[in-house]
């Protein structure tokens, strides 16, 4: 084994390579940068984390992210706040462009305000009440209130708590299902807490890019520049995770202390890349950090410049050394069954919010329908709120078997030799799942569990749907439209039935759905919760047409 050296001030990043010396990093607000999928920068922070014995949060802020999930799942954390500042950071946030235009609009919208409801309240008495403003004051606050009408609909629903306790380790707070603005705002809210009252703890800012902008404002830069300028007094870091340097706040940037630097393949971000190396030592080559491999960084600090290759936390010390001097293959990661439910959660949630915003409209028309049409809208909302209890209970379901799984402990580190599950990973689910339990015993408990397998067959009759509907009705007029290939691509029932209007057939919204299900259970129609309706593929040709003159 290729001797080591410890660092007794920082943190073990992992060992050099070509020497297999071990190199560690200071303990200090510190950027992480490289291409996705290519750099390893997740795995990274996640062994950094695992290495610093300190508390750390990271946000999901992307759907189906398959890291840093294996932490201590909190509830999403947020504070309300009117401040005039606040507010600006907000509607540039949401505008995604810097807009100074309204400042004083927004200035008087905030006074007296002690939310972002209350904001709104005051700009709407500017807009209708007796002294409405004129001219270019009430486009401003025309403005700004539309802006205001798309943020505070998402915080209204946002499930938060008002309180927040860190557990040991890595603590995750899941922001996937939400709007990148309601995402700030509530990483903001984190970071104003964690200030405000505690003591050396991480706090990772994904999309570092997106989150901290160079050109604009955002709720989360406020939040960011108070604790990456005042937070070392009580040894609170910042750890940025982006892909690239380019769009991130300069002056947040300078104040890091470490540069983690992977993989680009751009030539420009390669030069920016190299830039930020510091001056007077040995800077490698843009062809240096085009070709670095996964897991490959050049760590940056002081005046040392490392090439790295970084120690995963599920790995050992021995064999991430080997790894370095070359001697041993990249190895691939354990598989995380974890990350496979809370994946399914998310898709779960989604079809329960497309549900309930379908159940509110339903709602909302009842008053305007006929006492027939009242009759097949009330079977209609049955139907949904069945539906919605049955997802919503699955969805519980799922939160069980990923608490049972939060409470077992983690796999041990990886040896030479030890084999991964990723054979498993293109299985479905619930097969990959039983694959892995049925592994972990076989391995754990040869003797007492005995596996019979036998050889199964399948036999599949396809039955062929015939429908037979006159083109005046709404089964046959919206088989007609597969036919003519509206339904090519996803629709909307409002979209189809918008169109039926305008070929003479009209009927309350709850109608269309009915004659649309039953061309989804017939085979010739498939149902996606959030986009709409769209054709099977080759179902179209099963539909005859029969034209006879008038």
């Amino acid at each position: 084994m290729v001797a080591s050296s410890r660092s007794i001030w920082g943190i073990h990043l992992g060992f050099e390579i070509g020497t297999g010396t071990a190199v560690a990093i200071p303990v200090g607000h510190t950027v992480v940068t490289g291409a996705t999928q290519l750099s390893g920068k997740t795995t990274t922070l996640e062994g950094l984390i695992a290495r610093s014995g300190r508390r750390a949060i990271a946000f999901v802020t992307k759907r189906a992210e398959g890291s840093l999930l294996e932490g201590h799942r909190l509830p999403p954390y947020f504070k309300e706040r009117a401040d005039w500042r606040f507010v600006e950071s907000i509607i540039e946030a949401t505008m995604r462009e810097k807009n100074r235009i309204i400042r004083a609009s927004i200035i008087k919208a905030s006074r007296g305000a002690r939310n972002l409801a209350g904001v709104l309240n005051n700009v709407e008495r500017r807009l209708t009440g007796k002294k409405q403003a004129r001219g270019f004051e009430a486009d401003m606050y025309l403005q700004l209130s539309e802006y205001l009408k798309i943020v505070i609909p998402q915080i209204d629903r946002l499930p938060y708590t008002k309180t927040l306790k860190l557990e040991t380790g890595l603590n995750v707070m899941d922001l996937a299902a939400y709007s990148t603005e309601v995402q700030a705002l509530v990483i903001r809210s984190v970071l104003e807490w964690i200030y405000e009252n505690e003591n050396e703890v991480i706090s990772i800012i994904p999309e570092a890019w997106e989150m901290l902008p160079q050109k604009r404002s955002s709720p989360v830069m406020l939040a960011a520049e108070s604790l990456i300028r005042k937070g070392g007094a009580s040894k609170n870091y910042l750890y940025l995770d982006s892909q690239d340097l380019a769009g991130i706040q300069k002056d947040i940037v300078r104040q890091c202390q470490v540069w983690i630097l992977g993989v680009q393949r751009e030539m420009n971000e390669v030069k920016r890349t190299l830039s930020h190396i510091p001056a007077g030592v040995g800077k490698p080559k843009a062809e240096d950090v085009m070709q670095l491999g996964k897991g490959e960084f050049f760590a940056c600090f002081g005046r040392e410049v490392h090439k790295v290759y970084v120690q995963p936390a599920w790995l050992d010390e021995d064999h991430a050394q080997e790894v370095a001097v070359g001697g041993l293959p990249l190895p691939e990661p354990p598989v995380k069954a974890k990350t496979f439910f809370l994946n399914e959660e998310h898709e779960l949630r989604d079809s329960v919010a497309a549900m309930a915003h379908i159940d509110e409209q339903l709602d909302e028309e009842e008053s305007t329908v006929t006492e027939a049409e009242a009759k097949a809208l009330d079977t209609s909302n049955a139907l949904l709120r069945e539906e919605n209890k049955r997802l919503e209970e699955k969805i519980d379901a799922m939160r069980e078997i990923v608490a049972d799984l939060q409470r077992v402990a983690p796999a041990p580190a990886l040896k030479v030799g030890d084999t991964v599950a990723d054979k498993y990973v293109n299985l479905p689910t619930d097969e990959r799942i039983y694959q892995m339990v049925k592994a972990r015993l076989t391995q754990e408990a040869p003797g007492i569990l005995k596996l019979i397998t036998s050889k199964s067959e399948i036999h599949i009759e396809v039955q062929r749907h015939t429908i037979e509907a006159r083109s005046d009705t709404l089964l046959g007029a919206c088989a007609l439209l597969i036919h003519e290939g509206f339904f090519d691509s996803f629709q909307t029932g409002g979209a189809t039935l918008s169109l039926l209007k305008t070929r003479g057939i009209s009927t309350a919204p709850p109608n269309i759905y009915p004659p649309l299900n039953e061309l989804v259970g017939k085979g010739f129609l498939y149902k996606d919760g959030k986009n709409g309706f769209k054709a099977v593929e080759g179902m179209k040709d099963s539909i005859i047409v029969k034209r006879h003159a008038a």
